[in-house]
């Protein structure tokens, strides 16, 4: 189960297979070089994680594998257990751009198609060239590249002709 979590809120989620008797736990977050902190708090005989707002206030958006560190009375360490988040931005102040690199030039390509572009659009450059100075002919044929690229990053397929011949 990945767990959300969105800058500016905090998020408490519960920990499964932290020992009850654990004196702290810890949840460690990294992707790359980032890394953020979660503290163990106990409630009702169970271990939550809870992150700050603070805590991923630097961190960046994006996917975060995470480990609860438990720590016994006598000093033992153990992980107790593991999981992954997505660090999601702020719903009150962001507004995110979920679309990948295929995407947003896909929607740059149609608005110069359909001449609505704006500066930043038409001054995109593909293929070593401006999208404004584009032929038409080549803008529809790097639009029917880029739904199939933008298509796979979405993980959604686009349909495809399949060609069959019968002999007999």
């Amino acid at each position: 189960m990945t767990i959300a979590v969105f800058k500016g809120v905090t998020t408490r989620w519960r920990l499964s297979g932290v020992p009850a008797e654990s004196a702290t736990v810890t949840v460690y977050c990294q992707s790359g070089a980032v890394r953020f902190e979660a503290v163990g708090v106990q409630a009702d005989g169970q271990w939550w994680a809870e992150v700050s707002a603070a805590a991923v206030s630097a961190a960046a958006v994006g996917r975060y594998q995470w480990s609860a560190v438990a720590v016994s009375a006598d000093g033992v360490k153990q992980v107790a257990c593991r999981g992954e988040l997505t660090l999601g931005a702020d719903p009150a102040v962001e507004v995110a751009d979920t679309r990948g690199h295929a995407g947003r030039v896909l929607a740059a390509i149609e608005a110069v198609i359909e001449g609505r572009a704006t500066q930043a659009q038409a001054s995109m450059s593909v293929d070593g060239r401006s999208l404004a100075y584009v032929p038409l002919a080549d803008l529809v044929r790097l639009r029917q590249q880029y739904v199939r690229l933008a298509a796979a990053e979405r993980g959604s397929g686009v349909p495809q002709a399949i060609y069959t011949r019968f002999v007999s």
